[in-house]
């Protein structure tokens, strides 16, 4: 019987030059999650990571796990003191390996980070200085699951987005004085 054959995934610090791999990342993922929503967009990664000079060095806080052909297939960002985002593209059967590989590195950037109280951004304050906090969507079981694993919990002190559907009719605006809304 014939094996499957090994991919592996090794990982390495983002460059300036890796912003269009990530960008390909970005979409495939989007695709990927369609019509549901998705963790990085491709002008999320052009606003956080595009308007840096080309010799920033991110060694510390942006890093990529890549297929044995080079292609992004996992990413990490960590933002000091007490957050991270990641990604791993939802196509790849090895997510779990690399998602294990993702928080063993996000975790070792907190460990070597000193952070008291007056350093935490007043958004994850009420986290507490000894955290590490990180997102994932209502619609995503697996990271879900994945992250109470960890030991993560969820902690509903942040903002909730509201949307309204646009195939429907948007009501007319008050005009009466004093109710607030533009005439």
């Amino acid at each position: 019987m014939e094996q499957p054959p090994v991919t592996s995934y090794s990982s390495r610090p983002y460059t300036a030059a890796d912003l269009r791999a990530l960008t390909d990342f970005a979409v495939r993922c989007t695709a990927a999650r369609a019509p549901k929503l998705t963790y990085w967009n491709v002008g999320d990664l052009a606003w956080q990571l595009g308007t840096y000079p080309l010799d920033a060095d991110f060694s510390g806080f942006v890093r990529l796990w890549e297929d044995a052909d080079a292609t992004v297939v996992g990413l990490a960002v960590y933002e000091p003191p007490l957050n991270f985002e990641f990604d791993v593209d939802p196509a790849l059967g090895a997510a779990e390996t690399i998602r294990a590989e993702i928080f063993e590195w996000v975790e070792e950037r907190r460990r070597e980070t000193p952070v008291s109280e007056p350093d935490i951004p007043k958004a994850y304050a009420m986290l507490g200085a000894d955290t590490l906090s990180t997102t994932a969507l209502e619609s995503d079981s697996e990271r879900i699951a994945f992250l109470e694993s960890q030991g993560y919990a969820r902690v509903e002190r942040h903002s909730v987005r509201y949307s309204r559907d646009l195939a429907e009719a948007i009501p007319p605006r008050c005009s009466r004085a004093g109710c607030g809304c533009p005439t």
